[in-house]
């Protein structure tokens, strides 16, 4: 009877997400066994610098909190811009103006009862269950604090500070590398999140402002459609035997590094947000965290880059900040947040090398110029050939950053190889 009602209650949920590959997933993964997030915390954790060894939960909460705000500033203060008085080298021009539309009781009633209940809250915020029971009362209050903040440019402080849990991935369960941050973040800032979203996707889907080139977390757009445009590409080029290059780039905590002044700048010359510069720069700017580790909470401490973690509105503002990179190269370029297909292809193999290696200089440099930091060690390159009698060593680099060739490789959950097998 057990085993009956749970195949019919999954059978219903999966008939709720057939339109929506991120919630099909996310059913998939809480049947599969070993695909449920370990949230545990080592019982001693290594400080990064002193190396020396903790066990208090207090005093690892605080070495986690200084890791997480720290390693995406460290990080981009390594990155050697090139020698250019330009901060961007892409050229893109949107006509219209972004301007914020008020809100409404009525809408603010709607996005609280489109929030998830959830058992994990922080500390002095109020339950998303009680801000369901009370929307009537609170929405009106709520829609005058947001119009507020649009007229007057400002971003209330409190909703920027968020709670992080340590996640591990894989590895020494002591050393802080081998963990992630996820985000708690607070129910209000969630309504707020979802008003400035929602309208900003609007406008950017609007006016087309989103490269076609774009495949994350856009409307009727999926990680299919990019698997699909890669695959096609690369299996028409061995059809005609044109040799193709495909680079696989691997960016390291990309949303961490992300610079505000750049993100501004582009926000304000790209998407022509002007009027409402003040209010995304309040948002971005002074931002805080803290860590909780078995119940202990760290510190609080202000980030100074990068974007809020556990965030939509974070995922449309990084996919605006890399938005022009196909502008920048010759690359056929295929960008899913921070996951970056580069195809190049000629006839003759000999010229394609030194064609990749002249765009891959361009790419190179463009990340420099935005801040964001590529890990040449794991990003890798195929070469895709049908025509024996064309071969070459074939190398690419940039710089003294040699990238490894290889035969196979995993991108987007796909095992692709140099076959097409």
């Amino acid at each position: 009877m057990l085993v009956l009602s749970k195949k019919e209650y999954y059978q219903s949920q999966f008939l709720i997400a057939r339109t929506d590959s991120a919630k099909t997933w996310k059913l998939i993964n809480t049947l599969l066994p070993g695909r449920t997030k370990a949230t545990s915390t080592p019982p001693n954790l290594t400080h990064p610098l002193s190396e020396e060894c903790k066990q208090n939960p207090t005093d690892i909460a605080n070495i986690f909190l200084v890791f997480f705000v720290s390693v995406g500033k460290n990080m981009s203060s390594k990155i050697i811009s090139p020698q250019s008085n330009k901060t961007h080298i892409a050229e893109m021009n949107c006509q219209s103006s972004f301007y914020l539309q008020e809100t409404s009781a009525e809408e603010i009633m709607h996005i609280i009862d489109t929030l998830t209940e959830k058992n994990d809250t922080r500390q002095n915020d109020i339950p998303v269950k009680i801000l369901k029971l009370c929307s009537e009362i609170l929405s009106p209050f709520l829609a005058k604090l947001f119009n507020n903040c649009i007229s007057q440019g400002i971003y209330p402080q409190n909703l920027k500070c968020s709670q992080v849990t340590p996640i591990h991935k894989s590895g020494p369960e002591n050393v802080c590398p081998n963990y992630r941050p996820t985000s708690l973040l607070s129910p209000l800032y969630k309504i707020f999140e979802n008003l400035f979203n929602d309208r900003l996707y609007h406008y950017v889907e609007c006016k087309g402002v989103l490269s076609k080139h774009q495949y994350g977390f856009r409307a009727k757009v999926s990680t299919e459609f990019a698997i699909y445009d890669i695959v096609e590409c690369i299996s028409e080029n061995l059809d005609q035997k044109i040799p193709t290059c495909a680079v696989f780039l691997d960016r390291s905590k990309a949303f961490d590094t992300v610079d505000h002044s750049v993100l501004l700048w582009k926000l304000e010359h790209y998407y022509a947000i002007r009027g409402l510069l003040l209010l995304f720069e309040n948002y971005l700017h002074r931002r805080e965290q803290y860590t909780v580790v078995n119940k202990c909470r760290s510190q609080i401490q202000q980030i100074n880059c990068g974007l809020p973690q556990g965030s939509i509105l974070s995922l449309l503002l990084f996919s605006l900040y890399i938005n022009d990179l196909p502008n920048v190269s010759n690359f056929k370029t295929t960008l899913i947040s921070d996951d970056t297909c580069l195809i190049l292809a000629n006839n003759n193999i000999d010229i394609l090398e030194k064609m990749v290696d002249q765009e891959i200089n361009k790419v190179d440099s463009w990340m420099r110029h935005n801040k964001l930091s590529l890990n040449y060690s794991k990003t890798v390159y195929m070469i895709f050939n049908s025509d024996k009698k064309q071969s070459s060593p074939f190398r690419v680099e940039t710089g003294s950053n040699l990238f490894n060739r290889v035969n196979s490789t995993k991108y987007l959950g796909m095992h692709l190889d140099n076959k097409l097998n």
